[in-house]
């Protein structure tokens, strides 16, 4: 069961009394807590109670309403700004006074936390592993030698021939 049904349900049962309370039991007195109060005094407080629960359901219809229209204006109101930002970035440029008058701040980029920039070391070093490269400091160290030129073989002459 609902709220709505319940609460619907506890007004009519308490209209019910308001309305036979003071007529069916009109000498009676009834001890609540630490009060004595008569019936029409009861009736009284259930009328009240009543007027206090209309009120809430009317309150709750106009909140629900209002929350409905609301999101729809935060929607157009969040694209809004964001195209009003992108044109005084446009126009203005983003570290300029007139942008800050605006109430923007400049974009910051965001910062590496030790564990992201840990775990890009130790990516970049597997990459290089893998793909066998070295970095520019490396590249650095390795230098080219050029081999001796080996002596060119003596042409065979008949005179170096040997008997």
């Amino acid at each position: 069961m609902s709220s709505t049904k319940t609460v619907s349900s506890l007004v009519h049962s308490e209209q019910t009394l308001a309305d036979n309370l003071p007529t069916a039991m009109p000498d009676a007195v009834f001890l609540v807590g630490t009060e004595r109060l008569t019936s029409v005094q009861v009736a009284a407080g259930y009328k009240q109670h009543i007027s206090n629960e209309a009120q809430l359901l009317a309150v709750r219809a106009q909140l629900r309403i209002l929350t409905t229209a609301i999101k729809a204006e935060r929607k157009l109101m969040a694209a809004t700004t964001l195209v009003v930002r992108a044109t005084a970035v446009t126009n203005l440029g983003q570290n300029s006074t007139g942008f800050a008058s605006l109430g923007f701040e400049p974009r910051t980029p965001k910062k590496a936390t030790p564990a992201v920039k840990v775990e890009a070391i130790a990516k970049g070093a597997a990459t290089r592993e893998a793909r066998h490269t070295t970095g520019p400091k490396q590249k650095a160290k390795i230098h080219g030698t050029v081999p001796e030129p080996t002596p060119a073989p003596s042409p065979v002459t008949p005179s170096n021939v040997t008997k």
